[in-house]
């Protein structure tokens, strides 16, 4: 409500007026301005406290400059940086120097193509001197319209995994390199073994011997080819000469002992002589009396 003074072309006052305004929709908009200003900052500082328990913390840039505006405490203690020091792109000082232009480079790409994540590694140096290999991770910040507010993200130190992949990828290497070495070895080794078997093979095919090869579990030996063909002609031999003698000395005067040839087989010379032990020869059996004809 609005009170106006009336007065005349002399100055005297002649009376008031009053207008009255209906301002409830301007009081309701100024609360809920108010009212969204206080929920912003406890909402402000709610997540700075939360990203001040994530080690390196969270890190928010201004759209679309792309420049900083907020980081955590704990980043910036470890970089020995103050928050005016490290805002808008000062934050790019603390970066190695083989990894500032690419990864300045990189964030400046990302705001230009309009991506929706961005993530890249890269060493910042600390207060003492020591690098740290950071994984920095972001995305934009929308409203309920779908409307950029800002770009938020979070920076997580990755220098002791960094270190046990390069570790592990060193036992790798080795690992695979004894791993050939032993393959080579292992495959010459049996070669050998197989040549070697070849060559006693044709040896034994080549003895008129009784060749007894054992397996592990002791299984029954088998003769060569060679001995099985010799010692089937020797006993087809000697039966022949034993028989023809016994039928010569039964035509003559005098009974005669018809006994068996005491080595038949030194009647075939041309035998080779085995370079293995033979095998035993059993006795001869006793001699047949043969009867007179009467």
């Amino acid at each position: 409500m609005t009170i106006t003074a009336l007065r005349d072309g002399e100055g005297r006052l002649r009376g008031f007026a009053k207008l009255t305004r209906d301002i409830t929709e301007r009081k309701t908009a100024e609360d809920r301005v108010r009212e969204s200003l206080r929920a912003r900052v406890e909402a402000e500082n709610f997540y700075k406290e939360v990203g001040e328990l994530v080690p390196y913390g969270i890190w928010i840039n201004r759209y679309p400059e792309g420049d900083n505006i907020f980081l955590s405490q704990c980043y910036l203690d470890m970089v020995g940086m103050t928050r005016e020091e490290h805002q808008g792109y000062g934050w790019k000082t603390s970066l190695h120097p083989d990894d500032r232009e690419t990864c300045v480079g990189k964030w400046l790409d990302f705001l230009r193509s309009g991506q929706t994540d961005w993530e890249e590694e890269f060493r910042v140096r600390d207060k003492e001197g020591k690098y740290h290999t950071i994984l920095g991770r972001g995305r934009p910040i929308r409203n309920k319209e779908g409307e950029i507010m800002a770009y938020g993200g979070v920076n997580f130190d990755i220098t002791r995994r960094k270190a046990v992949e390069e570790s592990l990828s060193q036992l790798n290497a080795t690992l695979e390199q004894r791993v050939a070495e032993q393959t080579v070895e292992v495959r010459e080794a049996l070669e050998t073994v197989n040549r070697e078997r070849r060559r006693l093979y044709d040896v034994l095919e080549t003895v008129p011997a009784m060749v007894c090869l054992l397996t592990p579990d002791y299984q029954r030996p088998s003769p060569t080819a060679l001995f099985e063909r010799n010692s089937a002609t020797r006993k087809a031999d000697t039966a022949t000469n034993t028989v023809s003698g016994c039928l010569s000395r039964a035509t003559s005067a005098s009974p005669k002992k018809c006994s068996r040839p005491a080595n038949p087989i030194a009647r075939r010379s041309t035998l080779p002589t085995a370079t293995l032990s033979t095998p035993t020869t059993s006795p001869s059996p006793t001699p047949t009396r043969l009867a007179p004809h009467s």
